[in-house]
């Protein structure tokens, strides 16, 4: 039985598009980094330690933030109680507001 091919869909071209303008964004910093360093210096050790911090800084706090977005997003989705619109509007300050005044 032949599986049929499954056409891409423009959701498909822009999850690829963001996915390299991501990778592109940190590989382009990494290589202009390196290019900069002094010449045969490469990344010395400091430096990786300081990749290495930032990464598992980064990765803690997606994890962080998406399991507490989680619950608090399908509280807010499935229940109705006194506050949910004043919730709704504080959660969507820092879309609103600049950053300094956040």
């Amino acid at each position: 039985m032949a599986r049929r091919r499954r056409k891409i869909s423009v959701g498909d071209l822009s999850g690829g598009l963001a996915l390299g303008l991501v990778l592109a964004l940190v590989l382009g910093t990494l290589a202009a980094v390196t290019w900069r360093a002094e010449p045969g210096a490469g990344l010395g050790p400091a430096d990786w330690a300081a990749l290495r911090f930032t990464l598992a800084q980064a990765l803690i706090s997606a994890v962080v933030s998406v399991a507490l977005a989680i619950p608090v997003a399908r509280a807010l989705a499935r229940r109705r109680f006194p506050g949910r619109r004043a919730l709704i509007t504080l959660l969507g300050a820092p879309f609103i507001l600049p950053v300094i005044v956040a």
